[in-house]
């Protein structure tokens, strides 16, 4: 389910997804994730992905609520949002293994923002 406010990909509801070499870049959201957004049970796995460049008002790059989001090789980085510059976490399950997530902007935590 696409919604209008996300920016590039957004999963809603008991679904799951993977991205494998991919890049996700140069998007823009309104409230709930700039690149990816991933909410409502959701379960994304990402293996060798840049999700870059991305902005929004809440989580510039990407976005999970109440959602499991596995990163593997994964380069988070240059995005911007109010809240969560990089990533904004909240309920869910998260795992992150030889990844870059950072040199992103937020008015709150520009890296990882858990809440």
């Amino acid at each position: 389910l696409l919604e209008q406010r996300e920016g590039a990909l957004a999963l809603v509801g008991a679904v799951t997804a993977a991205l494998a070499d991919c890049v996700v870049a140069r998007n823009t959201g309104f409230g709930g994730g700039g690149g990816i957004a991933v909410s409502g049970a959701a379960t994304l796995a990402l293996t060798r992905t840049a999700v870059v460049d991305n902005a929004d008002t809440v989580a510039g790059g990407v976005f999970a609520l109440d959602s499991d989001v596995t990163m593997v090789g994964c380069n988070v980085t240059g995005n911007s949002a109010f809240r969560g510059g990089s990533m904004l976490v909240r309920g869910g399950l998260t795992s992150i293994a030889g990844s870059v997530i950072g040199d992103s902007e937020a008015y709150g935590a520009a890296g990882i923002e858990a809440v």
